[in-house]
């Protein structure tokens, strides 16, 4: 999606250990892959790479987006950091109760940092969330979970985007 992304100034943050071939060889333990993936450590990584991409660049705000996973730690950052601008989300895990694979939230370690924990922090942000009509996996009761949680607010809007499914559609229609 970044490569399709059309915005004048961009970064894209990979989820930790996602380009390295052997994690192990690399001291990346695949537990960040799993279960460990919204943890304190890995939220820190995150506020400490716009914190070097802010001031490096002299940036003030950030307009973030997160996909799947990546959406719970893009709204964990809007709701802890003042320089976020907006939040969007692609396909959004922001609410690993609610997916249809129950058990995703019981495989996250108990110290997982999750959006639904910020809810009410978030009512403030200007927000829209992108949900694939054909997702079986993410599906619009995952957004509508979150979207109770975070309790009264105009700053939030969703799309239903047809011929879009967890993983197909979304390269194709992002440009728009």
């Amino acid at each position: 999606l970044a490569s399709r992304d059309k915005s004048s100034n961009l970064a894209y943050l990979a989820r930790p250990c996602q380009y390295i071939k052997s994690p192990e060889e690399k001291g990346c333990a695949i537990s960040y892959w799993h279960e460990r993936r919204f943890t304190p450590e890995v939220v820190a990584a995150y506020e400490s790479a716009l914190d070097d991409i802010a001031a490096r660049y002299d940036i003030t705000g950030f307009h973030i987006v997160g996909y799947d996973g990546g959406a719970n730690i893009a709204a964990v950052l809007a709701a802890k950091r003042t320089d976020i601008l907006s939040l969007r989300t692609v396909a959004g895990n922001l609410n690993p109760d609610f997916t249809i694979d129950k058990t995703n939230h019981k495989l996250l370690a108990s110290d997982s940092v999750l959006a639904v924990d910020y809810a009410t922090l978030l009512a403030n942000v200007p927000q829209h969330h992108f949900i694939g009509a054909a997702d079986s996996y993410i599906t619009p009761g995952v957004y509508h979970s979150y979207r109770q949680m975070v309790g009264l607010s105009d700053c939030i809007s969703y799309s239903l985007v047809q011929d879009a499914d967890h993983t197909h559609g979304w390269v194709e229609k992002w440009p728009g």
